[in-house]
């Protein structure tokens, strides 16, 4: 990896470090990802980040190898380099999450379906767990549980969000949230519903215990599409992206216990639901969430 560097970027990092599946090193006192990026839409990605930058977000940069291409092939693999332009922390603050979502998406980019992406994850991992029957003990105790929510939040999704009034804007999608140092990384800031970035900022925070029910309030009351907002916290993605990287073999003894902490948080799900339930017991739309306390 170090003659790759050398020879592509005229890098020369004395150590490379690997981590929880990252890949890094340290240059001129800059912080840099080595990043697998195979079948990506690359000058999206680049102009994601020019946005964000352009706004005052300091987004990782993608690095030009010394040929003026951003992506760079080691061992019949695409490597694209991120430079890390801010200090990382363990932790994520919806002041900073806004910024993002406030910024328009950039002309031409995808939009993510949520409702098409839910259904195929859904049958994808059921699909996959029939050949792990046993192999996950955790999984097989609390999938029905998590799986009943998914199958939910579809169904309110598909029946009850007023599509024509959905806000699309950039958001964060497709990786463990739990790893909150990746939250500047363009590879994984998209264009999709707004309320979903809401929602995964409030699922974060329960997750560490750190919900402030106040904050929760004022997240409800500006939201722009409440159904969106409640099926996007409803749908279980932190907990079946971690059951995916476990069916993938991926770290299987950090995916194991991020499981563990997100069911031992179950009860704390719950309460969100709970205080749902107060806020809007009039609404019939979510008297679908009786089942909740069942």
């Amino acid at each position: 990896m170090k003659n790759f560097l050398n020879y592509n970027y005229n890098l020369f990092p004395r150590r490379i470090y690997r981590k929880d599946e990252k890949c890094y090193f340290f240059v001129d006192n800059y912080k840099i990802y080595i990043c697998e990026c195979n079948g990506i839409n690359i000058d999206e990605i680049v102009n994601v980040s020019n946005e964000l930058f352009k706004h005052g977000i300091n987004v990782n940069t993608v690095l030009i190898n010394k040929f003026g291409n951003y992506i760079s092939k080691y061992n019949n693999k695409s490597i694209l380099l991120l430079r890390v332009n801010y200090i990382e922390e363990n932790k994520i603050e919806y002041a900073s999450m806004k910024k993002i979502m406030n910024i328009s998406p950039v002309t031409d980019m995808k939009a993510i379906n949520l409702l098409q992406e839910w259904k195929n994850e859904v049958d994808s991992i059921e699909n996959e767990l029939l050949e792990y029957n046993n192999e996950y003990p955790l999984i097989k105790k609390s999938f029905d549980y998590f799986i009943g929510c998914a199958e939910n939040a579809i169904q309110f999704y598909n029946s009850y969000v007023e599509k024509d009034k959905i806000t699309m804007g950039l958001g964060h999608y497709g990786f463990d949230f739990l790893n909150t140092k990746s939250f500047m990384n363009p590879l994984y800031i998209k264009k999709i519903d707004a309320e979903y970035e809401k929602a995964i900022y409030v699922k974060i925070k329960y997750i560490f215990g750190e919900l402030d029910y106040d904050e929760l309030y004022e997240i409800i009351k500006n939201s722009n599409n409440l159904g969106s907002f409640f099926s996007c916290l409803l749908y279980p993605t932190i907990y079946l992206h971690c059951v995916k990287q476990l069916l993938l073999e991926k770290n299987v003894d950090q995916y194991k216990k991020k499981v563990k902490i997100i069911v031992a948080k179950e009860h704390n799900y719950k309460k969100i639901f709970a205080y749902f339930q107060k806020m809007f017991k009039s609404n019939k739309k979510f008297q679908l969430l009786d089942w909740f306390n069942e």
